[in-house]
């Protein structure tokens, strides 16, 4: 079983706010459902919201949907080319593994990041951090190899619940 989200309700939704909306937050896929949209209804669904509104998409666990579905895989910087107003948001605490050193980032135009900037605390990411986060993202046989670990035991636990009638809700993240 899975559960998804309307897009046509959230069209009509914001359309019919569309004045007072100058945020709208993805999470993609959805915590804590695990529920995930392709990427092409997500680019559908960006190309009708007003440029004057932000849309932050969190892709904290887009590694693992598109893992198990390259329909859901998100290209941030496709996405900020063809769109002013979206903010990409990711971070190293889920699929690396790194989620004491609080690193994480954003993908945006220069707009955006340039007031993100302005907000910042003065001390914002340690060496150390940085040095970790661009050690993970480099080592391509850690990430396959966590990824493939993650859905063969997510598998192994679908078959033992169903062998115990156990009703759960499958996912696109880490986590069911």
């Amino acid at each position: 079983q899975s559960i998804t989200h309307d897009l046509n309700e959230f069209k009509k939704l914001y359309e019919a706010h569309k004045d007072e909306i100058k945020l709208i937050f993805l999470c993609l896929p959805n915590n804590p459902l695990g529920e995930c949209l392709d990427a092409s209804e997500v680019t559908k669904f960006i190309k009708g919201v007003d440029e004057d509104c932000l849309v932050v998409i969190d892709a904290a666990y887009n590694e693992f949907a598109s893992f198990k579905d390259s329909k859901k895989h998100l290209e941030p910087c496709e996405l900020i080319k063809e769109f002013d107003n979206v903010l990409y948001l990711g971070t190293f605490s889920k699929l690396y593994g790194l989620g004491g050193l609080r690193i994480g980032y954003g993908i945006a135009n220069a707009n955006i990041i340039n007031a993100f900037y302005k907000l910042r605390a003065p001390f914002n990411v340690s060496n150390l951090a940085l040095k970790a986060a661009v050690a993970a993202i480099d080592d391509d046989e850690f990430t396959k190899k966590t990824l493939e670990n993650n859905f063969s035991q997510m598998q192994l636990y679908k078959e033992f619940a169903k062998k115990h009638n156990i009703k759960i809700i499958d996912s696109y993240t880490n986590f069911i």
